[in-house]
């Protein structure tokens, strides 16, 4: 028996009165509530990987503006400036973890 073959039981609502109905009703995982759920968290997913990628870009884009500008050393840049230069990694690596979750749900919807 796989997931797509068991039963679950969702709440019905009543559109003309906004309110719950009390009895609960069987469906599939196939119906559109599990399809609306996965896609809205993939948008959101999708997203949160490409701001990551962009946020993981702007610290060096700074950094240039700032030797241009000046033309000192890292040890002379501002604190926060060299704070965002070294976590760029990790930022890169959590963006890189999204994108991966964002494939793997893709691939899920279109099964």
């Amino acid at each position: 028996m796989s997931l797509k073959d068991t039963v679950c039981y969702v709440v019905v609502f009543d559109t003309d009165l906004a309110q719950c109905v009390d009895n609960l009703q069987p469906c599939c995982f196939n119906t559109e509530w599990y399809h609306l759920a996965l896609q809205v968290t993939n948008k959101g997913i999708c997203w949160a990987a490409l701001n990551g990628f962009a946020l993981t870009q702007l610290p060096g884009l700074l950094a240039r503006i700032h030797n241009a500008v000046y033309s000192d050393s890292l040890s002379d840049k501002p604190k926060m400036l060299r704070w965002a230069l070294g976590i760029r990694k990790h930022v890169g690596l959590l963006s890189l973890w999204f994108l991966f979750i964002h494939v793997i749900m893709r691939y899920d919807q279109s099964l």
